[in-house]
């Protein structure tokens, strides 16, 4: 996955599987994204990688499609994936951060 303009493609793009019910059919799963940006932030502080994960993790239910405070079984398993799927981008993001602040 390229990061381009500190904005992840779910970072970038946080890739989630989302899973569908067609009537009558079985299950089916698309692959959706939604950027999450980060430009902003100062991720070699705890303040800024937590703000990076509420990002992610909103991004997560617009993507699930959490409509309210009690999730379905589906949307809550959809964001589960979602957010495991952003982790490791998030964990680069980070690392890059890291190496931008100690080459100062």
């Amino acid at each position: 996955m390229t990061i381009k303009n500190n904005s992840l493609a779910v970072f970038g793009a946080i890739v989630a599987t989302v899973v569908t019910l067609a009537a009558a059919t079985p299950l089916r799963a698309e692959t959706v994204s939604q950027p999450v940006s980060y430009s902003d932030l100062d991720l070699s502080t705890d303040a800024g990688v937590a703000t990076l994960k509420s990002r992610v993790s909103r991004a997560a239910d617009r993507i699930c499609g959490r409509t309210g405070n009690v999730p379905t079984v589906a949307s809550a398993r959809c964001r589960a994936k979602a957010i495991e799927g952003a982790k490791a981008d998030m964990a680069m993001a980070v690392a890059k951060s890291d190496l931008r602040f100690a080459a100062r």
